[in-house]
């Protein structure tokens, strides 16, 4: 049976300054013994998602909530409070339901502190197949190109036939051909098969490493990127100048005629370097990039593959390889997470957020235990140096974007300024002045006033702010303004000191707040099931 195994080490590759604590491993146990119950309560979960799996796309994570079950029980499992449409709310009802929440809650706390849970997003390899054939950027997406060649190669090279999964891969490699063949893949799915060798690296733009020998001054070095994009085209680059290609083996050779439509010899490669799915097209290349590509494969490639330009070719592959090592031992080989070395979790967020919750509930003395091993857990999360991570500041400028290549991603060469954490930051700043209100008093109030002046240039007319998810505009309901309107919101509260209810928050004065509190309100007003709850618990804004 599989378990969920908190902060285990042993491996003598694995390194950790903090003894493993958040590391998440699914392991197969055959000794586990199980209890008749048991076993039928895991097969219910396995067959209920087998067969929602096309309306509820992820699991839900019950195999582990039953195991923490287990291992963590309840104390006391209190009677559910119903609230008639004829009652009002109470405060001994809301405590109520918050200690039923707070009870089941802790039962799901790791040992170690944290809460455990599922980060599928960025996981590009681990959406299920849709109902048309096709598999998608993310667990929730539709089908892309991108998505469906990938996964239809990993389970190709993972043995499975052609003809083999009840359908299944008939159905992909029909989505595939039918969408226009694995041509039309996006640039990152190109050099992933090129690697492969089902893809002709001449089908590429180029990705000179010659880049990074560049002076640090110049805005286009690609040390001042954003920290995703550089370390994303760091190895590409290499990958590319070496154009390096795996054995040609059996399987190679049969996946060059199942992916596409023509001939593998016929193939125009050099039409094929800018051919993209329509389903994948999110970030369209500006005309300057593609004269650029062009310019750089017909003159300075032909130069760079051959001597005398070999030796700088030489010379930046030497650069490339030391940054991709200095990377790797620094980090302890994860680099920066979710892009490149996939991590499935948000363990410190989640636990920040967690404590965040149960402490504004005031139910603090009643989940001690909680907290205190939600605080040791955040406290072993710390650096060395006091803080903790984050990005940096924008080194370049957004023109930047216009040589981005990433048909699928957008806004990406660059660090940006967020709503988010600008909101985070203004809270923080506030916070702390109450505390030190002598401290660099001139400074913060500056810091403080600049980033108001900026949430509110970017407020769109009905209150709301765009949500950034890396711009792959993968956010519905409430997290596509909502979330960060209730970030402008709060930081505004916490600048003006206006705590006790959201009625405050609409009386606050000028547009940008009143906006912005009703909007988030009409979001939750239309989630509300029932008409006569919603006018009682929501009133209408005045």
């Amino acid at each position: 049976m599989w378990r969920l195994k908190i902060a285990a080490g042993g491996n003598p590759w694995l390194r950790t300054t903090n003894n493993h604590i958040g590391r998440q491993v699914w392991e197969f146990d055959p000794t586990l013994t199980l209890s008749p119950r048991e076993i039928e309560e895991i097969e219910n979960a396995r067959r209920s998602f087998t067969e929602n799996r096309f309306r509820f796309k992820h699991s839900a994570d019950l195999i582990m909530r039953m195991q923490f079950e287990k291992e963590n029980p309840v104390p006391e499992v209190l009677p559910q409070v119903k609230v008639k449409d004829s009652e009002g709310v109470t405060e001994e009802a809301v405590t109520a339901t918050l200690k039923r929440a707070l009870n089941f809650y802790s039962s799901i706390q790791a040992h170690d502190g944290h809460w455990p849970g599922d980060y599928g997003g960025p996981m590009f390899l681990l959406p299920g197949l849709n109902r048309d054939g096709g598999w998608g950027l993310h667990i929730e997406g539709p089908s892309t190109m991108f998505g469906s060649v990938l996964n239809y190669v990993t389970l190709r090279l993972l043995g499975e036939g052609p003809n083999d999964g009840d359908g299944a891969m008939d159905k992909g490699h029909d989505w595939i051909l039918n969408h226009g063949s694995a041509t039309m893949i996006t640039s990152w799915g190109k050099m992933w098969l090129s690697v492969l060798g089902v893809f002709e690296w001449s089908g590429n733009n180029p990705m000179p490493p010659e880049m990074w020998l560049l002076p640090y001054l110049l805005p286009v070095h690609p040390g001042r990127m954003w920290c995703h994009c550089r370390m994303v085209y760091l190895p590409m680059s290499y990958l590319y100048g070496k154009r390096f290609v795996g054995p040609i083996t059996p399987i190679v050779l049969s996946l060059r005629k199942e992916l596409f439509t023509v001939p593998y010899h016929e193939i125009d490669w050099n039409q094929a370097r800018n051919l993209c799915a329509k389903e994948d097209l999110y970030y369209p290349h500006p005309l300057v990039q593609d004269a650029l590509w062009a310019l750089l494969d017909k003159a300075a490639e032909p130069v760079l593959m051959h001597w005398p330009g070999k030796k700088l070719r030489e010379q930046a592959l030497h650069t490339a390889m030391d940054h991709i090592h200095y990377e790797d031992e620094n980090t302890r080989y994860i680099c920066i997470g979710p892009v490149n070395k996939g991590y499935n979790g948000s363990q410190l967020w989640d636990t920040s957020f967690a404590v965040q919750a149960i402490i504004s509930t005031k139910l603090v003395e009643e989940y001690g235990p909680t907290l205190r091993k939600a605080h040791a857990y955040i406290k072993n999360s710390q650096n060395g140096d006091g803080g903790f991570a984050t990005y940096e500041l924008t080194r370049s400028y957004s023109w930047l974007e216009l040589i981005n290549p990433a048909e699928t991603f957008g806004d990406i060469v660059i660090d940006y300024p967020y709503v988010e954490c600008t909101s985070a930051a203004i809270q923080a700043l506030v916070s702390f002045k109450k505390l030190y209100p002598g401290h660099r008093q001139e400074e913060i109030e500056r810091c403080i006033r600049k980033a108001t002046k900026f949430i509110e240039s970017i407020q769109e007319k009905d209150g709301s702010c765009k949500f950034h998810c890396f711009d792959i505009e993968l956010c519905t309901s409430y997290y596509d303004s909502s979330f960060d309107t209730w970030s402008v919101t709060s930081s505004e509260v916490f600048k003006i000191d206006w705590y006790h209810t959201v009625q405050c928050i609409s009386s606050l004065p000028g547009i940008s707040r009143g906006t912005s509190c009703n909007l988030v309100m009409r979001r939750v007003e239309n989630d509300l099931k029932s008409k006569s709850n919603r006018s009682k618990l929501f009133p209408k804004m005045g």
